[in-house]
């Protein structure tokens, strides 16, 4: 949408291996925040462990992003997770991270989420991690806002300074 002009803004997550197809000539981006990509399994009801520890290189079910998400090529391009995924049998494929979520909720598997989405789950302590803290299974990923680089409306310049001032 962004290419033919019909939205002047774009959201996204953003990871250097992820491409958005936007030649740099014709758009630029602020980095609004950061997250990070982790896999989360339903715990054990007894242990608290995760139902699936992703380090102990087993099997586990896998519910991935789709090849057309964003987040799903971030994933899709990460070595360290390619080598635990590419001989996995994908239990479940989305687009969305909330449907993810929903169903490691109900322990159907082990899906990379992003920590700010899951937040609310870990302090419930209805979701834990499926690989130890800080591995290379962990993702930080960019949040990033886009716009084309010729001059918008006043209105959308003016949002656009706003996003610039406050940027991390």
């Amino acid at each position: 949408m962004m290419r033919q002009g019909d939205s002047q803004f774009l959201l996204c997550h953003h990871h250097p291996h992820m491409h958005l197809n936007l030649n740099k000539n014709n758009f630029m981006s602020i980095r609004l925040g950061f997250d990070t990509l982790i896999p989360f399994s339903k715990p054990d009801s007894e242990t608290l462990k995760p139902l699936w520890n992703i380090n102990n290189k087993i099997q586990f079910p896998y519910l991935s992003f789709s090849s057309q998400s964003g987040l799903g090529r971030i994933i899709a391009n990460t070595a360290s997770i390619n080598r635990i995924t590419h001989n996995i049998n994908v239990a479940f494929v989305a687009d969305l991270a909330a449907t993810l979520l929903a169903m490691v909720r109900s322990g159907d598997g082990v899906a990379w989420i992003p920590q700010s989405l899951a937040r609310q789950d870990i302090e419930a302590k209805t979701i834990v991690t499926a690989a130890e803290k800080e591995s290379n299974l962990w993702v930080p990923i960019e949040i990033r806002l886009y716009r084309p680089a010729k001059r918008m409306p006043p209105d959308a310049e003016e949002l656009w300074e706003i996003f610039v001032e406050e940027q991390i």
